[in-house]
């Protein structure tokens, strides 16, 4: 694994996106519905975890082979 830190950084991103528009006040200047919440930032919050469990097991998989 070329960019160790790269999965571990992307998927930090992908999940606080996701979280801090799924926990935003529709009060806001952006305006969403129950779709966007859970197609767009739910997807979005979810595939975040799964990136960063991946690159978990990529990092343990790498030592175990060295």
């Amino acid at each position: 694994m070329r960019y160790r830190m790269f999965l571990p950084l992307i998927s930090a991103w992908m999940t606080g996106a996701g979280l801090r528009f799924i926990m935003m006040k529709p009060s806001e200047i952006y305006t969403y519905k129950i779709f966007d919440k859970v197609f767009d930032w739910g997807i979005m919050f979810v595939l975040g975890i799964l990136l960063f469990i991946y690159a978990i097991y990529g990092y343990f998989a790498e030592e175990r082979v060295a």
